[in-house]
């Protein structure tokens, strides 16, 4: 048989409660546009996205199955799935909005940081609202020589020499700039016997030895790359 694995920070990834506010509908639609933009999601279908509160109970309970509007904060990712608009397929492709962001997206990470070591390419861009060049700069920076990241010659960006080794990152951009992983941690394990595949995919908390699992799924579907970032041993 066959066993992949997958770990992978949380902070990788972007903090959805950081780019929403809802009392104010335009700063909510800046701060998620270089998602939309890494992500590929057309123009006239963002406006709809950024009204997370505009549809209410009513819409929701029209639904089969029908269910009620939470009116709280996001527990999980897999939530967004159900706020009205984020299940309409991306025009020119077969998935939907949430299956094209959810890879960018997390509820686990502790605050509005990114973690510059572990983050991929396309969440550099969305997050740091950099283009595509200098989210390759800051991976390949980060590789080291032999340019494959997880090797013995990585050399992890510090507190210290960020700004020497890349100057044109802005001041702002600086102060959401993690360079550590902590706290949370997304594990993806994949067996395959066979034609006979599962997957297990669990959010743990780590505290000094002890793990905590948050939330733990298991499915028969394939093994998502987006879905997988990180070091695949």
């Amino acid at each position: 048989g066959l066993i992949r694995i997958s770990l992978r920070p949380e902070n990788a990834r972007i903090n959805i409660h950081t780019m929403i506010d809802l009392e104010d509908r335009e700063l909510t639609y800046d701060q998620m546009t270089p998602l939309f933009d890494s992500a590929g999601i057309p123009w006239e279908m963002r406006d709809e996205l950024v009204r997370l509160a505009g549809a209410e109970s009513s819409y929701y309970e029209s639904l089969d199955p029908p269910y009620e509007a939470k009116n709280r904060p996001l527990d999980t990712i897999e939530e967004i799935f159900l706020i009205k608009g984020f299940d309409q397929i991306v025009p020119e492709t077969d998935t939907t909005v949430y299956e094209t962001l959810a890879g960018f997206l997390t509820t686990y990470s502790e605050d509005q940081k990114i973690n510059i070591n572990a983050a991929d390419l396309a969440t550099l861009m969305a997050f740091l609202n950099i283009d595509e060049q200098l989210a390759q700069q800051i991976i390949d920076e980060r590789a080291g020589p032999d340019g494959i990241e997880g090797t013995a010659d990585d050399d992890p960006f510090t507190q210290e020499n960020l700004t020497s080794r890349l100057p044109i990152l802005s001041e702002e951009a600086l102060k959401y700039i993690a360079f550590n992983a902590v706290g949370r941690f997304n594990i993806r394990v994949q067996g395959q016997v066979g034609d006979v595949t599962r997957n297990i995919n669990c959010i743990v908390s780590k505290d000094e030895q002890v793990l905590l699992i948050l939330n733990w799924t298991e499915n028969d579907t394939g093994w998502s790359p987006r879905q997988g970032v990180g070091h695949d041993d």
